[in-house]
C-alpha cells in the first residue's frame, strides 16, 4: 500500500546504509560480485555479519544462488537469512531445478535448526550424545528466515519441499 511504502521510505531516508558492495567474496573465496541477490539489514538492530555463504543451485545462468547469512544481534541468538534465487520459470527444466533448489534450501534449514551428527558424536567414548529436551528445543526455536525470489507459487512442489506457509501469525 501507499502507507506501508511512505512508511518503509521514511525509515530508510533515517537509517545509515551500509555499503552494499563491501562484501566481494563469500567466507570461502566466492566471488559474490555475478549474483544479483543482496542483504540490506539495519545496523542498529544487527551487529555484525558472521556468517556470508554462497550455495550454488543452478550453473545455467550465474545470477541463480542462495546466500547464506548469520546476522549478529546485541544480546540475542544470531538470526539466520537464506536469501534465494532459484532458477527462471523461462527454462524448459527450471521446475525440477526449482524442487532441486527447494530440498537443498530445506537442507539449510535443518542444518540451522537440527544437531548435526558430529555435532552428537563424543571422539572420547565413541559414542552419540544427546542434547538435553531443552537444548533441542532451544536449537529449534532459532530465528531463520528464507527469502527472495523463488519463481514459484506457495501451493509449487518446490515451496511445499521447503515447508513454507504463507500463514503470517506462524510466520511471526
Amino acid at each position: 500500500s501507499k502507507a506501508l511504502a511512505k512508511r518503509i521510505a521514511q525509515r530508510v531516508s533515517t537509517t545509515r546504509l551500509v555499503d552494499v558492495d563491501s562484501q566481494a567474496k563469500d567466507q570461502y573465496g566466492f566471488s559474490l560480485s555475478a549474483l544479483n541477490i543482496s542483504l540490506l539489514y539495519d545496523p542498529t538492530l544487527f551487529s555484525a555479519v558472521t556468517t556470508l555463504r554462497s550455495h550454488v543451485v543452478d550453473l545455467t545462468f550465474d545470477t541463480r544462488d542462495v546466500l547464506e547469512v548469520v546476522l549478529a544481534r546485541p544480546n540475542a541468538t544470531p538470526f539466520t537469512v537464506l536469501l534465494n534465487h532459484w532458477p527462471s520459470r523461462l527454462n524448459p527444466e527450471g521446475p525440477v531445478k526449482r524442487v532441486a533448489a527447494g530440498y537443498y534450501v530445506a537442507g539449510l534449514v535443518y542444518t540451522s535448526l537440527r544437531y548435526t551428527a558430529s555435532e552428537l558424536w563424543d571422539v572420547g567414548s565413541k559414542r552419540i550424545r544427546m542434547p538435553t529436551d531443552s537444548a533441542l528445543v532451544e536449537r529449534a526455536g532459532l530465528p531463520l528466515i528464507a527469502m527472495g525470489d523463488f519463481n514459484d507459487e506457495p501451493f509449487d512442489p518446490s515451496l511445499e519441499a521447503l515447508r513454507s506457509t504463507p500463514d503470517t501469525r506462524t510466520v511471526l
